[in-house]
């Protein structure tokens, strides 16, 4: 592609953002041979990446609600699905603008490289100490049949834990104001974009404190508690150093 537009790789435009997608890619399947059997191939992955990204997300969304409100949303959970749906498509037609282009990249900024990250970092933490990874271990095993290996675990507790804490700092230590086609956001776009990055990462300590504040006792027992997830079924043995959680299970023997 440098090589014919006679310039260098480095100043090329539409490498990095929605323009790889939809510019650099499709100009560089359009010079392979067979170029139509790959853009269909290429695209057709694109539509699949995107169905698959909405309804995850979507689930985790409508779960959410439905566990915390299962009375109202069992009664209407087509309409809560349609009404979702609906925000979904009124948020998405902003991205269609002519200015779309300078929304999606405030939007994949703010929310990709920061506030995603950061919450996976804290569901790791929450998962692999707090709920502990040997319960973990047992629900896999439970489920399985096996017993995750040490790589598995190392990586739950340790790696993967350091490796997005690393990512969020660097974002931080690396962060400068946001450009797109030599356009320079101004200031009160730049905060906007925090504003979205915190609204979902302050959740998290917002709660916590919430919760910190609500519990009775001392401060250690507040931390202790909140932080200590009470066993599924208590009378459960442990085996194998594992807590088993099984209601079909009884002293090893599956009932």
């Amino acid at each position: 592609m440098a090589f014919r537009r006679g310039t260098e790789v480095d100043k090329l435009k539409g490498l990095d953002g929605p323009g790889l997608v939809f510019i650099t890619y499709p100009e560089a399947l359009s010079m392979m041979p067979g170029a139509s059997f790959w853009s269909l191939l290429f695209f057709l992955m694109l539509i699949t990446i995107g169905l698959d990204s909405s309804f995850g997300g979507s689930e985790a969304i409508i779960t959410g609600i439905s566990d915390q409100f299962p009375k109202t949303i069992k009664k209407h959970r087509e309409v809560f699905i349609a009404c979702l749906f609906t925000v979904y498509f009124l948020v998405g037609l902003a991205f269609m603008s002519q200015g779309g282009t300078y929304l999606f990249s405030l939007f994949d900024t703010f929310t990709a490289q920061y506030s995603i990250v950061f919450v996976v970092f804290c569901e790791a933490i929450a998962v692999s100490w707090f709920y502990g990874v040997e319960r973990v271990s047992g629900d896999i095993k439970e489920m399985l049949g096996f017993h995750p290996g040490l790589f598995w675990r190392t990586c739950w507790t340790v790696v993967s834990p350091a490796i997005l804490l690393a990512i969020v700092i660097g974002g931080f230590v690396t962060y400068k104001p946001l450009t797109v086609n030599d356009y320079k956001y101004p200031g009160w776009v730049m905060a906007i974009g925090w504003i979205l990055a915190c609204s979902s990462m302050a959740c998290i300590p917002i709660v916590a404190i919430y919760k910190l504040v609500t519990t009775k006792g001392s401060i250690k027992e507040k931390f202790l508690k909140n932080i200590t997830t009470p066993k599924q079924y208590p009378e459960m043995p442990e085996r194998d150093g594992v807590l088993w959680y099984s209601p079909t299970i009884h002293n090893g023997t599956r009932l």
